[in-house]
């Protein structure tokens, strides 16, 4: 039984690494994992870029078979579609983004849903939104679904109600 005994702490002190947890690989698979998903503030780092980027930013960063829906028509694009509107647009000058929530359904899946402010020239845009990216590859994101719903606005009449 000394010998075990012998032979675990000279294991623990050749791999001290492995003192802290009786199983090391869940451990290298959960630290792995950490390093491939975007941290919080890269995600809405992420997504404010593409508010204010231009059509090279979108090319970029939207996967070709995005799908997004938009309050303009023609209302449902696909991703080349999303590139080349973008591409004839001025961009936003200012985006604030509120009530942001980031679910991680799976391994390279992330989604997320905020309110929208942006501002360019005196001009105002709210609205609420939904973005989904993938990973192709370490460190390497793709929108894959975008959404933008315009926030309702109570008319005056509506208040007294």
């Amino acid at each position: 039984m000394k010998r075990v005994a012998a032979a675990v702490v000279s294991m623990a002190k050749a791999h001290p690494e492995q003192e802290r947890s009786p199983h090391p690989q869940l451990l290298s698979t959960l630290d792995s994992r950490k390093e491939s998903t975007m941290d919080d503030d890269r995600v809405w780092s992420f997504e404010k870029s593409l508010w204010t980027g231009g059509a090279d930013h979108y090319r970029e960063l939207v996967d070709n078979e995005c799908l997004m829906a938009l309050p303009q028509p023609p209302y449902v694009f696909t991703g080349r579609q999303a590139i080349e509107a973008v591409a004839n647009t001025p961009r936003w000058a200012n985006v604030e983004i509120d009530n942001g929530q980031i679910a991680r359904p799976q391994e390279g899946l992330i989604v997320i849903a905020y309110t929208v402010k942006a501002t360019k020239d005196g001009e105002t845009y709210e609205a609420h939104c939904t973005s989904t990216y993938r990973r192709l590859a370490h460190e390497e994101w793709r929108v894959v679904q975008h959404q933008q719903t315009p926030r309702l606005v109570a008319s005056a009449a509506n208040k007294d109600v």
